[in-house]
């Protein structure tokens, strides 16, 4: 029964990161998202293991053709700039579901934010620049890459992330979430 129960919440965050990717405003190369709130509170209900394992089934329902991605899916998506950000979304899930397994207040909160933030950032950005410089020939620096893939969205996806992540506490604190 635990393992449905797991299987379950699962695919409820892995179709939450389908919807919230197409609930977009695209603003350049790197579309705006809630995809990175989804991340966060996915890996924190889940935990570490069952938070990164459904982000690796996220990017394979990808990677296999459905449209999950907030550019489509395919198996030529890991040529798009924003492809990092999806692996960085397995790093951030499970650092999320591994911190969150220890703490759960306010300063806790903007620890676990900040920290999944800098891993979808270090592998969206990072890839990025990678992309477009070296597979696309683009000329960019890399505060370039940071001005089209993370500055416009930090206060963005911090307060969001912050938003989730006290929502998540409020409902463990309940007990409406059942444990993992």
């Amino acid at each position: 029964m635990r393992q449905i129960n797991r299987l379950t919440r699962a695919s409820i965050v892995i179709a939450l990161m389908a919807v919230s990717a197409h609930l977009k405003i695209p603003i350049g190369a790197v579309p705006m998202t809630l995809q990175t709130t989804v991340c966060i509170v996915g890996g924190l209900i889940l935990g570490a293991r069952w938070g990164g394992l459904a982000m690796v089934a996220y990017m394979a329902l990808g990677l296999f053709g459905l449209p999950v991605f907030s550019g489509g899916g395919g198996p030529g998506y890991v040529l798009s700039p924003t492809f990092g950000y999806i692996i960085g979304f397995i790093a951030a899930a499970m650092v999320a579901g591994k911190m969150g397994e220890r703490i759960s207040s306010v300063k806790s909160g903007i620890l676990i934010v900040a920290t999944a933030l800098f891993f979808i950032y270090t592998f969206g950005v990072t890839y990025l620049f990678l992309i477009l410089r070296v597979v696309q020939e683009y000329p960019i620096d890399l505060y370039q890459a940071l001005s089209m893939g993370a500055i416009p969205f930090v206060a963005k996806d911090f307060v969001t992330g912050m938003l989730g992540v006290l929502l998540y506490f409020k409902l463990k604190r309940n007990d409406i979430l059942p444990g993992k």
